[in-house]
């Protein structure tokens, strides 16, 4: 008699996890609302992120990525984190956690859950120098510009600057010095001649030289005569693998009815 009420009442159990979303051998089922916030990673970097006097973070990155999260009603919260640590946070997993505005990599693909589609989509990239460098004005291509060992290319150490870019330094193996820091500062060695130039992107490079004080921005220039610049990447998240697939789904189907709506509204006659 005992066992015959031991297993109605499991019987019983089962039904009401059942009832609640549970799948016996399967991982329960979180009410968005009853998630623990999502922390997402980003650094200081003009037009993209920028954390303003009231502590709003906003930007051409951070303001769609804000609007998607809260209307997919996933909690986050903005962490300020230099960019190298970053991935390597993501990497180490032991969060939910996402990275904002990462080119995607097949390296990085083994380690991140990357949304579908991306966030933002840079201009060309430029090149950004000393002024008057006429070293820097006559080159016309790529295969010129990575050629000439004469000149210091200044890198971003553990960055990408697209699949594209990213090859042309690995193939053509110009000179480089690399650098953590963030690309204000990088933008002052190159003032000061650490190195010759550094890749920017079109976007950046406007907000870049109005953060320079004044002394520093006059000896720079953006240069876009490189004829063969590959078009600008997609910026995505990148999410460590404690951030859940029904997560990831239901913000890439967020993404996804929105994107679709835009372009809809664009063809409105």
């Amino acid at each position: 008699m005992r066992g015959k009420t031991s297993l109605a009442g499991a019987a019983a159990l089962l039904f009401l996890l059942a009832g609640a979303g549970y799948e016996p051998g399967g991982p329960t089922s979180i009410p968005p609302r009853e998630q623990a916030p999502i922390e997402i990673y980003y650094h200081e970097r003009p037009p993209y992120t920028v954390t303003a006097a009231n502590g709003t973070v906003c930007g051409v990155l951070a303001d769609p990525a804000a609007h998607f999260l809260r209307a997919a009603d996933i909690p986050f919260t903005w962490v300020l984190m230099p960019a190298k640590r970053q991935l390597q946070a993501v990497r180490g997993n032991d969060r939910p956690a996402c990275a904002l505005g990462w080119f995607k990599r097949p390296d990085r693909e083994t380690y991140g859950r990357y949304t579908r589609l991306p966030l933002y989509t840079d201009r060309p990239m430029a090149l950004l120098g000393r002024a008057g460098d006429a070293r820097l004005k006559r080159l016309a291509t790529l295969n010129e510009l990575f050629s000439d060992h004469d000149l210091v290319l200044l890198i971003k150490d553990g960055y990408s600057y697209g699949a594209q870019l990213d090859r042309a330094i690995a193939a053509l193996t110009p000179r480089t010095d690399r650098s953590t820091a963030e690309n204000l500062n990088m933008a002052t060695m190159v003032a000061k001649g650490r190195a010759d130039y550094m890749l920017i992107s079109q976007d950046e490079a406007p907000a870049l030289l109005d953060a320079l004080d004044r002394d520093t921005a006059s000896r720079l220039a953006v240069y876009d005569n490189v004829r063969d610049m590959p078009m600008g990447s997609a910026r995505y998240l990148i999410c460590s693998h404690k951030v859940g697939l029904e997560t990831m789904r239901r913000l890439d189907a967020v993404m996804a009815r929105e994107r679709r709506a835009e372009a809809g509204a664009q063809h409105v006659p």
